[in-house]
């Protein structure tokens, strides 16, 4: 469908931390990603308490035609995860983008490197604005949204961004994260 870069993320070694797009075959990294999130994480992720078992239903619910999933992954392990989903069945000009790193891999930049490559699937996809919700206090997320030039309200408990994805911004965003990584 698209040309998709590996940023690797941890100098030369080969078993570098890496950001990339996950198949199929591989959404229970995601599922083993969620799953060690906290209550809160949890919480805020997904707008209400959640159980392992409705993660696992979730997870299983993937549709890969209208969403995908980028995960930083150490090893064998996916410690943060980047979902973009078509606000339609299938892709249209509008997605919601959702972050979570897993607690002792946070203030790594991991966070910000997911949203720029979530932000750069958007533009190969067609996708012209992307929606983040999170909460009043999740500051962390916030900043991120900030960094992307997100449009952000805040209404009753939540934070609402919204993210423009022009071509010339997302190609410049794209660039930086490429330098950057």
């Amino acid at each position: 469908m698209f040309k998709h870069q590996i940023f690797h993320c941890g100098g030369a070694n080969s078993n570098a931390a890496q950001l990339r797009v996950l198949h199929h075959t591989e959404l229970p990294l995601y599922y083993g990603h969620l799953v060690r999130l906290s209550r809160q994480c949890r919480r805020s992720r997904f707008g209400n308490e959640v159980s392992d078992r409705f993660l696992a239903d979730y997870v299983d619910r993937v549709d890969l035609t209208n969403t995908v999933i980028v995960g930083y992954l150490d090893g064998e392990q996916m410690r943060g995860g980047a979902e973009l989903r078509s606000l339609r069945k299938v892709w249209c000009n509008a997605a919601e983008v959702a972050l979570s790193v897993d607690a002792q891999w946070r203030s790594r930049g991991i966070g910000s490197a997911l949203m720029l490559d979530a932000l750069c699937m958007a533009q190969a996809l067609g996708v012209e604005r992307t929606f983040l919700i999170c909460d009043r206090n999740n500051r962390a997320m916030q900043r991120i949204a900030e960094k992307m030039l997100a449009d952000i309200q805040f209404e009753d408990g939540d934070c609402l961004a919204e993210i423009a994805v022009p071509r010339r911004h997302a190609e410049a965003i794209c660039a930086d994260a490429c330098c950057a990584a």
